[in-house]
């Protein structure tokens, strides 16, 4: 999960380019590369990887990126993350979009499949 922290003074965006910000965070995440993933990030966006008891302090953009650095080598082939149009939820006063997500793809150990509510 991303969460975005919103600056004093600005305005919340409309709900049409939240969901365009939550879409191309699973088109950085389609694409796979470090570089992708991060593009949409704020420089105030702190990610959460979940379960907690994982025991990963939530994180900024240079600790996640090694994160990502040690994540994306176990990957074989780029997996793909689809969201379901009729279920995303938008708070605009609180910059949020939650949306349920799955992948699907080839690990170093084998066929891998998630879901996530992001």
């Amino acid at each position: 999960m991303a969460r975005l922290q919103q600056s004093p003074g600005l305005m919340a965006p409309a709900r049409s380019q939240l969901i365009e910000t939550a879409k191309s965070v699973i088109d950085g995440y389609n694409k796979f590369t470090n570089q992708d993933i991060l593009a949409p990030r704020s420089p105030t966006c702190m990610h959460i990887i979940l379960p907690t008891c994982a025991g990963i302090p939530p994180c900024n953009n240079e600790p996640f990126t090694v994160v990502l650095d040690q994540f994306l080598p176990l990957f074989l082939k780029i997996f793909v993350l689809t969201i379901d149009e009729d279920e995303i939820v938008v708070d605009e006063a609180a910059r949020k979009v939650v949306f349920h997500a799955k992948s699907t793809g080839e690990s170093v150990a084998g066929p891998y499949r998630n879901e996530y509510d992001e």
